[in-house]
């Protein structure tokens, strides 16, 4: 140090380093040293920060269903309270909850959670009717504003609530509320996705009935085409051919040599007529009953899916 420098001043007031030390760390105190203050507070502040990873990560299980959020959210409020217990109950009574749970306990929390509406506290001395159930604290769950449940936390014993444990409680009550809400909107979807994609199968499968079913109406409407060609066409000018050997077969003039050949000719005629009206009728009857059969298959079918 150069001979005109000056050495920093030692007789400042103990008060004004007291003040300089409390803006810099932000701890208040009356003690000499703020060591143990500041240890305290730097404990409690890395406690509530791992707190709200926990929450995060809570969060995060939106996917997995509410049953999974539940699990995490009561991990998470066990974590930061290092409870003897941590319940979550819902309408209906239902609840779910780490370690064992006091029901008059719970019960005196809910019945005050809802009347306030805010965070309360159950003392020691408060009795409720079982012995040694400790402090405990319960914050609201609300869902789209209205009240749906409540988080509760066994204290552990000796253990004072701070203002900021409070508000890490309500902050887990109400994004578990949330996170509930969002896990059952999540799983509704996956439940309709998964149904649209069933009824999507269905319908293409059906869909590909109706196709085979209206190529098979074409094929029916074609062999009733023929049917009715043969019927008007071939079938009338056979008979009118059997018809005209029978009249010559009749003729006074036919010799026998040719009533013979007009005789069996004759017979052909009427083979062939035979022969044509079976065919005409297996054409007619073969398509109508495949398409009967292939729609009332696609019926069933749409009804067993429904």
């Amino acid at each position: 140090m150069s001979a005109g420098s000056a050495s920093p001043p030692t007789d400042r007031p103990a008060a004004v380093d007291a003040l300089a030390l409390e803006r810099l760390i932000g701890v208040r105190s009356s003690k000499p040293s703020f060591y143990a203050a500041w240890r305290d507070k730097s404990a409690r502040l890395d406690h509530t920060i791992e707190t709200l990873e926990r929450i995060s990560a809570a969060l995060c299980t939106t996917p997995e269903g509410p049953d999974a959020v539940c699990d995490a959210v009561v991990e998470a409020a066990a974590h930061h309270f290092d409870a003897r217990w941590v319940a979550m109950m819902f309408a209906g009574d239902r609840v779910v909850g780490r370690s064992d749970v006091p029901p008059r306990t719970l019960a005196a929390l809910a019945e005050r959670a809802q009347a306030s509406e805010r965070p309360v506290v159950l003392c020691d001395d408060q009795a409720t009717g079982e012995e040694g159930h400790g402090d405990a604290v319960a914050a609201p769950m609300p869902v789209r504003g209205e009240p749906a449940g409540m988080l509760a936390v066994g204290l552990p014993d000796g253990v004072v609530v701070e203002p900021s444990d409070l508000s890490i409680l309500v902050t887990l009550a109400n994004h578990a509320g949330v996170a509930l809400q969002n896990a059952a909107i999540f799983q509704e979807n996956e439940r309709r996705a998964a149904e649209l994609e069933r009824r999507g199968s269905e319908l293409e499968g059906t869909l590909r009935r109706l196709e085979q079913a209206g190529r098979r109406q074409l094929l029916s409407e074609e062999r009733n085409r023929i049917a009715r060609e043969l019927h008007d066409s071939v079938a009338q000018h056979l008979l009118t051919i059997g018809m005209n050997l029978e009249w010559c077969r009749r003729h006074e003039s036919t010799s026998p040599t040719v009533r013979a050949r007009v005789t069996a000719a004759k017979s052909l005629a009427r083979s062939a007529v035979a022969e044509i009206r079976e065919v005409i009728f297996e054409l007619a009857s073969d398509g109508q009953v495949e398409l009967r059969q292939a729609l009332r298959d696609v019926i069933e079918d749409v009804e067993a899916g429904t």
